[in-house]
């Protein structure tokens, strides 16, 4: 008797023990998942996304669903928000969940020549009619020819013409050439630019090329020839 009752004792106590044990695990795991979440939220509203909609997208993942900016079946949604310069390519996505992607994408950057042409000259302007603007990067060379115009305190740009593409063994596409911006600002350059998708000998490498010209409020005009890989 008094055997049993020392084996019901310490069956006692072993169920005891492991009940505190239990609810450790329980409370850390909650604690962690509670942390998890609240980190997820505050990543999401680093993309500019609102604590409300945040939390939704947490709880959706919580819940092991997928959220929209992960879905393979819609990864051809247009961006709502374009931002091209020659130093950086910016893209923002957003879906229909409220989730988002921003993606950046900086460009390899080359300096170009401006040459040829006619230039006439006063104390504080210039004009230079025929400009050939024009660069090169490995098999790809790049120009255009422009009519612009500078003085201080002043850019213009009048016309852009004659654009010439050479992709040696390869081929290129979906070229344009157009004035972005006619005059100039105190804080924006006039600008011109010729764009095309440039594709290596049977499609081996494929990259996007921007040659542009600037005419700044106050200085000399310059080209760049960017590359986005």
């Amino acid at each position: 008797m008094k055997k049993m009752f020392k084996m019901i004792i310490a069956a006692t106590l072993v169920v005891f023990s492991i009940q505190p044990i239990t609810s450790l695990y329980a409370i850390n795991e909650a604690n962690d998942t509670a942390k998890e979440t609240e980190i997820m939220i505050e990543q999401f509203q680093d993309l500019g996304i609102s604590k409300e909609t945040a939390e939704k997208l947490a709880e959706k993942v919580n819940r092991g669903e997928t959220i929209d900016s992960l879905n393979p079946d819609l990864e051809s949604i247009d961006p709502v928000l374009t931002v091209e310069s020659d130093e950086l390519i910016y893209y923002l996505f957003e879906y229909p969940d409220g989730s988002r992607v921003k993606l950046s994408i900086t460009p390899e950057i080359i300096t170009g020549t401006i040459s040829g042409g006619t230039q006439t000259y006063g104390t504080y302007w210039q004009i230079w009619n025929g400009a050939k603007v024009s660069a090169s990067w490995g098999i790809v060379t790049a120009s255009f020819y422009a009519d612009f115009q500078r003085a201080v305190g002043g850019g213009q740009i009048n016309s852009v013409y004659d654009k010439g593409i050479i992709v040696t063994g390869g081929t290129f596409s979906d070229d344009s050439l157009y004035i972005v911006r006619s005059n100039a600002t105190s804080s924006l350059p006039a600008q011109a630019q010729l764009y095309f998708t440039g594709t290596a000998v049977n499609g081996f490498g494929m990259a996007t090329f921007y040659l542009r010209l600037f005419v700044p409020y106050n200085g000399p005009a310059y080209a760049r020839f960017s590359i986005l890989n």
